[in-house]
Formats: structure tokens, C-alpha cells, sequence
């Protein structure tokens, strides 16, 4: 009798956890207790493609984007290398957007501009770039390739006084580098740069452009320093009467960033400023052309 209890025992207690088990199963498998995706685990990386282009017809186009849930794709000015004002934005959808028309103002286009993904999150189709509506982020850093102008910017205005006015007339010379070749300075060794986006004694750097590459001026027709400088130094006057120095007629500009006599940081800057050859541009003059999506990295890098 006593073995009979303990079977009938052993018999219960299975049983009971059998029955557990079935409840848990179906707990598991739907009803309130059914576990929903994890968010956050989409393997989509979000993207923007854009080209160089015009804005003379107030608008840009983006190539293709890529967006993470709908979105925004925002064109914005560039302020000393990095995104400034928002001139015009256009709601994108999940997932994949082709030919992305956004409305922009060209009065306020820079010769490089940016592309910028947000996300939007706040009000549904409402642009809050200052609230909710964040930029996309890839391995922590926003979605926001740059494009150069090539056309329809505004017309080369004075908006800032650059340094003192000369009181003689500058004297060019020549920096020899391992990587670089001969190229142009001023008396003191500051390097000197020109702008792809330019044109023959034409400068279309205003506003705070000027303010990161400051124009080469002088006071009457430039000097040549050094026999080796293969091509002939003039003036651009500026609006309101400044001189700016010219190398084959295409104006001069130092970089802001440079520190010391021989720096070339600002070589390769978005792929339209380099240091300028003292044996003269292969071509008549330096045009603009198609550029990488990203900005080149501030080293030494061939002239053109």
C-alpha cells in the first residue's frame, strides 16, 4: 500500500508539471504575453547620394536617399565647414526616395552646401530640426555629405573688410615641398591657395567664405619674390575697391588655418581649394569638376 501512495504520488507531481508546462507554452506563443521585435535591430544603414550641381533654378536634387522611417532631406550652407542654415527641405518616405526635388533659396547658397538626413519624429510631417527631428546617424556621425555649387550662386558681394588695407604692393614668392612641388606664398612664407569655382578675374567668395579663406590683397601690381614663378601676377578689384592679388588672373586667398609658414592644410579642401604651382596651371584656367561626395582630407595631396 505504502508503494502504491508513493507511484500515485510521482504520478501527481508530473503531471502538475506537465500542466505547467502547457500554460507557459501558450502564454509564450500569444495573448497578452506574446514578446514583440526587439526595435531598433533594422540592418538598413541610411544614405544620401548627391551630385555637384547648379542652383541657378532655385532648387537642388538629390540623387538618391535612404531613409531610416520617414524622414527629412534638408539643404543646408556651409559655415566654416560645417552645416549652417537650412535653405529648403523635402519629406522623404522609409526606405528608398530617387531624384529628390527640394525648393531652396539661392541667395543664401555657398559654394559648398550639405545634404542632410533627419529623421522625422516629432509632429508627422512637420519639419522640427530645432525640436524632435534629429539627423540620421551612421557609426555615430550624421548623414550629411556636401555638394559643390557650380552655378546660380549669388553675385560676388563685400560683406566683410579683410584685414587692413596695404600700404605697399605684395611681394609673391615660392615654397618648395617633397609632395607638393613649388608653389606660391607670400613674403612671410604663408601659403597661398586658389579656388577651382573662380574665374578669370572674378572671385566669388563672399561672406563668411571670406572669413575662412581670407583674400591675398596688395596695393598696386604685385612683385615677383623668386625667378622660378612661371606666370603673370595681376589685380581683382574687389567690391569696394580692395585689390586682390591674381596668378594667371585667378585671385589668391590664404586659409584661415594655417598656422605657420609652409602649411598646406587647406590643400584638397572639398576637392575645389589648392596651393597654387609657381610654374602655372596645366590649363588656362582652373574650371570646376566633378568631386568625390566627401570632403578631401586636408594633407598634401598632387596639384591639378
Amino acid at each position: 500500500m505504502r508503494e502504491l501512495n508513493t507511484k500515485h504520488r510521482r504520478i501527481s507531481i508530473l503531471t502538475g508539471l506537465a500542466i505547467l508546462a502547457l500554460v507557459l507554452s501558450a502564454c509564450s506563443s500569444g495573448g497578452t504575453g506574446a514578446t514583440a521585435t526587439p526595435v531598433g535591430t533594422s540592418t538598413v544603414t541610411p544614405t544620401v547620394t548627391i551630385n555637384d550641381q547648379s542652383v541657378a533654378s532655385g532648387t537642388v536634387t538629390v540623387a538618391d536617399v535612404l531613409s531610416v522611417g520617414p524622414g527629412w532631406i534638408a539643404i543646408q550652407s556651409d559655415n566654416n565647414q560645417t552645416p549652417g542654415d537650412i535653405l529648403g527641405s523635402t519629406l522623404v518616405k522609409d526606405g528608398d526616395n530617387q531624384n529628390v526635388t527640394v525648393k531652396i533659396d539661392p541667395l543664401k547658397s555657398t559654394p559648398v552646401m550639405y545634404a542632410v538626413l533627419y529623421s522625422d519624429a516629432g509632429q508627422t510631417g512637420v519639419f522640427e530640426p530645432t525640436g524632435a527631428d534629429k539627423p540620421q546617424t551612421v557609426g555615430g556621425q550624421p548623414v550629411q555629405p556636401i555638394f559643390n555649387v557650380t552655378g546660380g550662386l549669388p553675385s560676388p558681394t563685400a560683406t566683410l573688410t579683410p584685414g587692413p588695407t596695404p600700404t605697399s604692393a605684395a611681394t609673391v614668392h615660392v615654397f618648395n615641398s617633397p609632395n607638393l612641388g613649388n608653389f606660391l606664398t607670400d613674403t612671410n612664407g604663408a601659403t597661398l591657395y586658389f579656388w577651382k569655382h573662380d574665374a578669370p578675374d572674378t572671385s566669388y567668395c563672399t561672406g563668411a567664405c571670406l572669413e575662412t579663406w581670407p583674400p591675398f590683397l596688395t596695393n598696386g601690381k604685385p612683385i615677383t619674390g623668386d625667378t622660378t614663378i612661371q606666370g603673370e601676377l595681376g589685380v581683382y578689384v574687389r567690391p569696394h575697391g580692395r585689390q586682390q592679388v591674381t596668378f594667371q588672373g585667378i585671385p589668391l586667398y590664404y586659409y584661415s588655418k594655417d598656422q605657420k609658414s609652409g602649411d598646406t592644410t587647406g590643400q584638397g579642401l572639398a576637392g575645389m581649394w589648392f596651393v597654387v604651382p609657381a610654374g602655372g596651371f596645366p590649363t588656362p584656367t582652373p574650371t570646376a569638376t566633378a568631386t568625390s561626395l566627401t570632403p578631401a582630407a586636408p594633407t598634401e595631396t598632387p596639384i591639378p
